[in-house]
């Protein structure tokens, strides 16, 4: 996957948002899909909404070990969208994200994995939302 890369949100219907993922540092140099775990690595990116979404955005690096039982979330960061619910068009507003992962996230282990990067929204009033995307990462070797 070639980095930096956006992808639409799903809202159903319009409106449309967009989910950034500006880069993937790995500390660890070459070659970039084997990830020293120890040092750990760094996604960050930006989100585009609306001006009238509230609620929490959810970042998830979600893992698949290939050949083993891990299949979940590695890490999660939370956004806080402050959008304003108004009659009035609000303007979109873009909301920065940094999801840093290391040990004890996976562990010291070498293991292959593939990664997906996904973003949804919740809100206090209704729960779960259709706002979502995801971004498939690809294999990964963590040593």
């Amino acid at each position: 996957m070639a980095i930096p890369d956006s992808t639409a949100v799903q809202f159903g219907l319009p409106p449309t948002g967009t989910f950034y993922l500006d880069t993937f540092v790995d500390p660890s140099g070459s070659p970039v899909n084997v990830i020293d775990i120890d040092l750990g690595a760094t996604l960050t990116g930006r989100v585009t909404l609306p001006g009238d979404v509230t609620g929490t955005g959810h970042v998830r690096l979600a893992a698949t070990e290939i050949g083993g039982p891990f299949n979940g979330t590695v890490k999660l960061v939370n956004i806080n969208l402050t959008g304003s619910p108004s009659v009035n068009d609000q303007q979109p507003v873009t909301y920065p994200w940094e999801l840093q992962f290391k040990t004890p996230d996976l562990p010291d282990e070498s293991k292959a994995y593939h990664f997906a990067l996904t973003f949804v929204v919740t809100n206090p009033g209704s729960g779960h939302t259709d706002i979502a995307a995801i971004f498939d990462l690809g294999d990964y070797m963590v040593v």
